[in-house]
């Protein structure tokens, strides 16, 4: 083991933060180091977003979010596509437009915004949206600029995921609503209104479009000009107005009851409990009451994901809206709980002891990686994460070339997580101004904060395993593993980094992760889900491997939650979220308010359907629920390719694309995989033996010796999964860095207790 004296480590930080006048400044962590800063010229996106404006009211303490769904009110001038659900909310030099869509476009791909009200005020031109507050799923922006008697006019707006309002407090604006034509305006026992008139709520009715509005005591609203506008007249300098959505007439007395509690703050906690076989997620609103005596309860809406499948502690309401996700339900209350099954993980999958010494030399004979790994994070993690793979398959099949392959990787990671001034590549800078960890090189923005999770959750699941081998490595370079992790996945400030924004690719609310870092045209926006979920994958394992129990956690929570998500919004596996008219049976990219049959890369069908299985490894069996539904995925992926490219074979497809259909087929029919490769070989084709088939075939022969994972029997220990095969024996798989006592648990409350020896294990599970 390395070791350090305590002098040493002082002169060695004092000296480096010295020749930060002279060179590029070097920050230890642990045994390695990343540039303090970012040397000049290595990204210049990365310097265009370090000099960028960020729109943001900055109060100290606050670290910038990127990643969310709220990202455009800090990298624009007027933040829009804010799709907070019901509502759509854009901002601009005039004021705020509020979009509360009902239906689905023709084509089925997104909802249709139109008809928006415009909220404007006399006078009044912010001259810019600016963020002012935010929680975990809400947030506050201002838009501040001169008004009509010259005084500075704000709107203060404040909306939330899942929350059915659009909050808005005015200083020294006089608000004047634009109101699509025809809109009807109701007061609650009184019909139609259509001259001025004094109300504390009333109803805007838009055809399918209900809108509960809620006021100050004494607001006067008068009909003003040619069409449908309302001036609005506070009582003094001040007041506010909510929007609140509506799903039905009767909704009007519940929605504008919950209309006065403002949220504040909105913070989501979780922890792992391994005996339940669940993470438990505890969802907290603060709110500020509009008026005295208001009810400080919010409306707070829940999606297919929060619900199915789950335990919740709270009841819906018989109220629904329609969302890009699907139905959204609503309940009352300031906290909510979700306990979400999460039964283990496995770092790879076992070997069947049955494998020749032939079968184990053809797998491994090209493992070891030829030449210098790619420069930029991307490739290099993918290169990375094949490294570990086989170090992994070499250690179980007990071969020699395991020794080499783990000093390989032992170098690769050493390479880096240390940087030295003036290396080209292989290293990580902080971005001390915005709170991030940049990989150099960069590649497809990710200098400005895309595809983080995708980038570095190799790097978290390569360092685990390394970790798990050779214990000393995170000895040394745990801190650096975590912080390359802590970069897309900080728990928080109190059990994380800081430094470092809170779960910076998650969006909680919804369920999964965002791939861009800023904005785009569309809002939000993320492609392929399974390498957000093998960044979790990636998380949970370091978290156990550095006996880090919030890290784990974090991770059972994003790969609990994501999984689910894409059952539900990138495949539709129940049949309950998409549009009738949406064409197809997956979803290439998923955007805010809709979804795209597309990648970023080809317009190959066979790829919209790959782009959701990359990588194909163990971790991956929340695809294989339903061994139907992988089938029928597979033959319209064929149907598709043949008619747009002319074949679907898979020499036709190739290396990269075939070995992630044979990978997602092997979810479901291992034995129909492993015969379609002893093709390729005995024909001699050279997708046989590349390295990505290989580790597929690995693949495939662990699972058909293992069977299906079973969800409904679960074991405390960390790294562990219980399978079921075809004759119905049931089999606890563990590994362990050293012998311990475990317990098997059931859905039925059974209980059995079992000891796990150091290493791999195979226990028999007898069911009651």
């Amino acid at each position: 083991m390395r070791r350090v004296s305590f002098f040493v480590l002082v002169f060695f930080a004092i000296f480096q933060i010295q020749i930060g006048a002279i060179g590029q400044a070097v920050e230890p962590i642990g045994a390695g180091s990343i540039a303090a800063t970012l040397p000049e010229g290595v990204a210049p996106d990365g310097t265009m977003f370090q000099n960028k404006p960020i729109y943001w009211n900055v109060k100290e303490g606050k670290i910038l979010p990127t990643n969310d769904w709220w990202s455009d009110v800090l990298f624009s001038q007027y933040g829009q596509m804010l799709w907070a659900y019901p509502f759509r909310v854009d901002t601009s030099e005039r004021g705020l437009s509020v979009f509360l869509p009902t239906q689905w476009a023709e084509d089925g791909g997104q909802l249709v915004s139109d008809r928006p009200i415009d909220i404007v005020g006399e006078g009044f031109t912010p001259v810019d949206t600016r963020a002012e507050a935010w929680g975990d799923w809400t947030v506050t922006f201002v838009q501040a600029g001169p008004s009509a008697d010259g005084a500075e006019g704000r709107i203060r707006t404040t909306i939330g995921r899942g929350m059915p309002y659009v909050w808005m407090e005015f200083e020294n604006v006089s608000p004047e609503l634009k109101l699509p034509g025809l809109t009807q305006v109701r007061i609650q026992g009184q019909g139609k209104i259509v001259e001025g008139f004094t109300a504390e709520s009333f109803m805007l009715k838009d055809g399918d479009r209900m809108i509960a509005v809620v006021a100050p005591k004494g607001t006067r609203f008068e009909p003003t000009g040619i069409g449908e506008h309302l001036a609005v007249k506070f009582e003094g300098d001040s007041g506010y107005l909510v929007f609140g959505a509506m799903s039905r007439l009767r909704d009007f007395d519940l929605v504008a009851e919950h209309a006065y509690a403002l949220p504040t703050d909105s913070e989501l906690t979780w922890s792992l409990d391994r005996a339940a076989g669940v993470v438990r997620s505890t969802w907290s609103v603060t709110t500020r009451k509009l008026k005295p005596l208001a009810a400080t309860e919010v409306l707070q809406g829940w999606l297919p994901h929060h619900l199915r499948d789950t335990t919740v502690d709270f009841e819906t309401q018989p109220m629904e809206y329609l969302t890009p996700r699907g139905t959204m339900k609503v309940a009352v209350g300031e906290t909510f709980q979700i306990d979400w099954p999460f039964r283990g993980l496995l770092p790879a999958y076992p070997m069947p002891k049955r494998i020749t010494p032939d079968t184990a030399e053809r797998l491994l004979d090209t493992a070891m990686p030829d030449g210098e790994l790619p420069p930029d994070t991307y490739w290099a993690g993918k290169a990375l994460l094949d490294l570990t793979r086989f170090l992994w398959l070499a250690k179980n099949l007990e071969h020699p070339e395991a020794e080499a392959l783990g000093k390989r990787l032992r170098y690769e990671l050493t390479d880096w997580f240390t940087y030295t001034p003036g290396e080209p590549k292989h290293y990580f800078v902080r971005y001390p101004d915005t709170g991030g960890i940049v990989g150099i090189a960069p590649s497809y923005g990710s200098d400005m904060f895309n595809d983080h999770h995708f980038h570095y959750g190799y790097y978290a699941y390569a360092a685990a395993v390394l970790g798990m081998l050779d214990p000393e490595f995170l000895e040394d370079f745990g801190p650096m593993a975590k912080l390359v992790a802590h970069d897309y996945a900080n728990p928080g400030a109190q059990h994380g980094d800081p430094t470092l924004p809170k779960l910076r690719n998650l969006d909680p609310w919804a369920g999964h992760s965002w791939a861009s870092g800023t904005s785009s045209p569309g809002g939000s926006n993320q492609e392929s889900t399974s390498e957000a979920v093998m960044s979790w994958i990636g998380l949970y394992l370091l978290g156990v491997a550095l006996e880090d129990e919030h890290l784990a956690a974090t991770g059972a929570l994003g790969y609990a939650m994501e999984t689910r998500a894409t059952i539900e919004y990138w495949f539709d596996q129940y049949g309950t979220n998409w549009s009738k008219d949406y064409p197809h049976e997956v979803v290439g990219i998923l955007w805010s308010g809709g979804q795209q049959y597309a990648t970023y890369f080809t317009a190959d069908p066979a790829w919209v359907h790959a782009i959701q299985w990359i990588p194909m490894m163990p971790g991956m069996s929340y695809l294989a629920t339903d061994p139907d539904f992988i089938k029928q995925q597979l033959r319209t992926l064929r149907i598709d390719r043949k008619a747009k490219e002319g074949s679907a074979t898979l020499e036709a497809m190739g290396t990269d694309l075939g070995k992630l259909v044979l990978g997602y087929e092997a979810l479901a029919d291992p034995k129909s995989v492993i015969r379609q490769i002893d093709k390729l070989r005995r024909s001699d084709h050279a997708m046989a033996n590349h390295n990505g088939i290989k580790l597929v075939e690995a693949d495939a022969i662990a699972r058909l010796s293992l069977g299906r994972e079973d969800d409904s029997v679960w074991s405390d220990a960390p790294m562990s999964r219980v399978y079921r095969a075809k004759s119905g024996k049931r089999t606890l798989v563990a590994w362990t860095t050293q012998a311990m006592q475990a317990h098997v648990y059931t859905e039925d409350g059974q209980t059995h207790e079992v000891e796990l020896p150091e290493g791999w294990s195979y226990t028999p599970v007898e069911m009651d």
